[in-house]
Parts: C-alpha cells; structure tokens; sequence
C-alpha cells in the first residue's frame, strides 16, 4: 500500500502517512463504510483470489461506442435514460426475467444484488479517486455521467457491469453442471448456513431480521430470497473456480519449459528470473494500548503496555495451540482479534508480498529465516506484536508463468462457454430501486 499523496510505502493499519504527515483515509471517505458493513460480513468472503484471475471486471469490458452505433435506443444499456423505479414498481417486477443464458435465468430481484455489490465493489476500490472520476456518490448515479462525452451514466455502466458479472459467474455454474462437478462439502456447509448467518448478523447489528438490516443497507426494494439466490450462485461458480485452478495446475518442469518458450514475451511483462519472491503469510495484529505522542508525532508506548500486548499476543497463541493449530484455525482467530484493518477480515492473509513492503521485523521473519509450512512465532514491530503463520515463499517468475498458463486454460474454456451459451439480455424490462450509497 502506497500514501496517495507522496508515494511513500505504508503498513497495514496505517492512518497517516509517516513521511508526508497526511490522513490516508480522510473522515469523508471513512464514513461511507458503514452502509455496507453489516452485508459484506458475509459477501466480503465469497470471492477467493483465484477468481479475480478470469472474472473480468466488466467496467473494462463495456464497449461505449459499440454501443453508441445504435441510431435508436434499441436493445442495450441505453435504452432508458434511467432505469430507477419507485418500491412499488420494484416489488411488482422483482420475478421479471432481464437476462437468460441457457436453461439459467435472471431476475430483477437478484439482479438488484449483482447491480448493488459492483456499485460497491468499485467504491470501495476507488475511494480516493472518485471525484477525479466523476463519481459523486452522494448523488443519483442515473443524473451523473461516467463518460460525458459518449453519453453513458454511471447508473448504466453498472448495469452492464453486472449483467457481464452474472453472466461469467453463470457460465461457470453451467460447466460445472456439465462436467459433473459438486462442490465441496465446506462450501456447501457455507450455502446451507446463509440464511442462518444472515439473521444472526442482522440481529448482532440491533435489526429485528434480516430483511430490516437489508432495507436499512440498500433500500427499499431488496429481498432477502433475492440475496441469498445471489451468494449462492457466487459460491458454487467461486468452488468451481478453485477447483479449475488446482486441476489446471501445471508441473513444474512444464512451467519451465514455457518460460523459456516464452521468455521475450514474460520478460516485457517483467517477468524474469531474477524478479524476486513472492511470500504468503497470515498474521494476527495486537497492538499495544495507551500511548503518547512524542515530539516527532510518533506514537510511543510504555513497557507495561507492550509487556500486555505481548502477553496477549501470546494468550491467542495458545489458544489456537489448544485448538485444531491449523491454517484455518487460525484465520478464525485473525477474523477474530486481529487489529489489522486491511486483512482482519480475510483471515490475517497477505499474499504477493514482495520483500522490502512490509515493516523490517515482519518482513525479516517471513524473508529471511528457513521455515516450512505451518511455521509460527511473535513478531514485534512499532505497530504491535504479529502473531505469524507461514504458508509459502516463491519465486515470482515461477507463480507468474504458472498463472498465465492456467489463466490461458481457463480462458480457453470460457470462450467455449460463450459460444455454446450465449446470453440474451432484455434492457426494457429492467428496472432498479434507488440504491442507498449514504
């Protein structure tokens, strides 16, 4: 993670910028948290990173001025002006069918979701940036253009978005299916449980159902049955992606062999041998309390404070001791106690980190001492201890190639998805309700 303001590298957790002094987060762009909190307890962990290799943001993908040959607003994004209608209006249509890809249909109530989470997705990725963008967020997104100049809002950027968003997570739903394939006895424990969760969270949030807290997240207009069709198609597609990646997985001796068939090529994509490595670990962040602020603005602590934070530390290690001790068990606990806003929520994970983007302490253990997997140990930095479990250390060049060649395999089979299921798509019978972004 870089300072938006002056390039310098920041650590997890990070508010401001130790070499310029600016706020990272800014107070205008902290408060739009909490209006998807509650929902993405559960959304946030559907999407594994593999996915994000095939799954093509389709913000990308959208060709305006394809689009913008139409003489008449016929059948594609432009077809309304805006496609915003009043609760009533939603409700009634909810059970309407917008897109079909082979014996899959979708709904507006579902698509509400798909529509709702890119907006999201893209706020969230974006929020320094937004008004460099044009995006105000506290306006309608029907009013405002993402593109002025060839005619597209924002509103129906999204719409396409998320319809490309169905129509890959389908696509991979109908190979699946073809192949035979069941999903894993862990992510159908995940789809069983949704409902349950659901309710749980809402009622841990202080709502009376889920239904409440989903109208209180989105807005009128939203359902319940419509979220959890939605989580379930994104599970079984995200299994099945998973499942492709493993059994797509190249040797390592068929892994050089294209590196050297290709080597010009990776080497424009700086890819080489002497890239570096790439380290994988999960970490539990406990930071110490109290605290002053010296005449440097550093926050310093006193030894008692860093004598219980250690000692804390060390309680949540044998807890997870005492436990299974495993790789899962203890990304439990970093969803759990981890002080660490950029992964306690992802199970303590960091993948792809090269060697000089973390603190020295943390980047020193996972760098340069032999461990194998399943490795752990505290780790003191100025930000706490790190409780750290290893999981790998690779060779850039090695991961690149590897997923470059099974992201050829899998595109490979998702052009052939594309012709044998094509989708078909009905714009006028979209409508959407006014999604809630403050």
């Amino acid at each position: 993670m870089e300072c938006r303001f002056c390039g310098a590298k920041l650590q997890p957790g990070m508010e401001t910028c130790p070499e310029c002094g600016l706020e990272v987060l800014p107070e205008d762009k902290k408060k739009k948290s909490g209006w998807r909190i509650a929902l993405a307890v559960i959304a946030g962990v559907v999407l594994l990173a593999v996915l994000a290799g095939f799954v093509l943001n389709s913000l990308g993908v959208v060709n305006v001025k394809e689009l913008l040959t139409f003489e008449k607003k016929e059948n594609n994004v432009f077809y309304k002006d805006s496609y915003t209608a009043d609760e009533k209006t939603v409700s009634k249509k909810a059970n309407v069918v917008i897109a079909t890809v082979g014996d899959k249909k979708l709904d507006n109530g579902t698509f509400q979701f798909y529509y709702a989470m890119d907006v999201m997705d893209f706020i969230n990725q974006n929020s320094y940036y937004l008004s460099y963008m044009g995006l105000d967020y506290t306006m309608p997104l029907d009013e405002q253009f993402a593109n002025e100049e060839e005619g597209i809002t924002w509103q129906q950027m999204f719409i396409d978005s998320a319809i490309a968003d169905w129509y890959n997570y389908t696509l991979m739903n109908l190979l699946a299916e073809e192949e035979g394939f069941t999903i894993s006895a862990e992510m159908q424990a995940s789809i069983d449980g949704f409902e349950k969760e659901l309710q749980d969270v809402a009622i841990s949030n202080g709502f009376v159902d889920a239904q409440t807290m989903i109208n209180s997240d989105f807005g009128a207009g939203y359902n319940v049955d419509n979220y959890l069709r939605y989580l379930e198609e994104r599970y079984r597609a995200v299994d099945y992606v998973s499942h492709l990646y493993q059994s797509l997985k190249p040797t390592a001796e068929e892994v050089e062999t294209y590196f050297a068939e290709n080597e010009d090529a990776l080497a424009e994509a700086g890819i080489t041998k002497d890239a570096g490595f790439y380290g994988n670990v999960r970490h539990i962040l406990i930071q110490p309390e109290g605290g002053e602020t010296n005449e440097d603005g550093q926050t310093v602590y006193s030894e008692e404070a860093w004598t219980a934070c250690q000692t804390e530390a060390q309680r949540i290690v044998d807890e997870w001791l005492a436990g299974d001790a495993n790789e899962e068990s203890f990304a439990q606990l970093a969803n759990q106690y981890s002080q660490d806003p950029g992964s306690n929520t992802t199970g303590g994970i960091y993948t792809g980190v090269r060697e000089g983007e973390m603190v020295e302490e943390f980047d020193a253990w996972l760098f340069f001492q032999e461990h194998q997997y399943g490795d752990y140990g505290l780790v003191k930095t100025e930000f706490g201890y790190h409780i750290m479990f290893f999981v790998s250390v690779d060779e850039i060049w090695a991961v690149e190639t590897e997923n470059q060649m099974i992201s050829e395999k899998i595109e490979e089979k998702v052009k052939a998805a594309e012709e044998t299921w094509p989708i078909e798509k009905e714009y006028k019978k979209i409508v959407l309700s006014d999604l809630k972004l403050t």
